[in-house]
């Protein structure tokens, strides 16, 4: 979908628009599971020595992750309408309602659409963060800190790339948005939302052979009710 398309909905439609970004949302939720699924394909086939097939799934991998990362971005283009609307509807929401416990650990499994996070804690080290993209920085950070050299095969690891699109780069302007990992000259694409964030944590962590039990999430809110137009009723003063 081009701009002028999602421009053309946001100002014809623009009721649709949240419902636009919720179904995806839901439908890059199951490429999701769809990918968890091909992981486990991959490391079988791996295991019984059928590399070419395992070339075949990798190869499909790729083509899911560059349909989520376009839906991320049609999502990204679609919010600013979002937001707008929700600003206008809900002025006199009390939004302290929405903090939630700040010392209580989530895992990768969790669903952080519309949830603002707080920390990250990873093999019991503890980050604090307050954005996504933040906590895919930091988790960077730390696993460079970790392996120098491991964390550099990042830059032509096929897992870790969205088609034919990196996420990892000593070069800048080949990426949307970038950020440098702090004490190395490698640059990481951060133009996502928590749905791709956390799937390309999930990867580096595979990398590291580090186990996702022991990364854990900290939230600050949850904004989820504000999505929906009749918790937003509920949620208002």
């Amino acid at each position: 979908m081009d701009m002028k398309t999602i421009n053309f909905i946001k100002k014809n439609y623009s009721k649709r628009t949240n419902e636009l970004g919720k179904s995806l949302n839901a439908t890059n939720s199951v490429l999701e599971n769809f990918l968890e699924d091909l992981n486990k394909e991959t490391a079988k086939l791996q295991s019984n020595k059928e590399f070419g097939k395992v070339i075949d799934v990798i190869n499909t991998q790729q083509k899911i992750f560059e349909l989520m990362e376009n839906h991320a971005k049609i999502i990204d283009s679609l919010r600013v309408e979002k937001e707008t609307i929700q600003k206008t509807n809900a002025e006199d929401v009390d939004y302290g309602q929405f903090e939630v416990d700040t010392t209580k650990p989530y895992n990768l499994n969790m669903d952080f659409r519309h949830k603002r996070p707080h920390a990250i804690s990873i093999n019991d080290d503890f980050i604090e963060i307050s954005t996504w993209k933040e906590m895919l920085v930091k988790t960077a950070e730390y696993l460079y800190n970790l392996n120098p050299e491991l964390f550099n095969t990042f830059l032509t690891e096929k897992s870790l790339m969205w088609g034919d699109k990196v996420n990892f780069t000593k070069d800048p302007k080949k990426v949307r948005e970038a950020a440098r990992i702090e004490g190395s000259d490698i640059y990481v694409e951060i133009s996502k939302d928590s749905i791709a964030v956390r799937q390309l944590v999930i990867k580096m962590l595979e990398i590291f052979n580090i186990d996702t039990s022991n990364y854990k999430v900290y939230l600050r809110a949850d904004y989820t009710p504000l999505h929906d137009p009749k918790e937003l009723q509920v949620a208002k003063r």
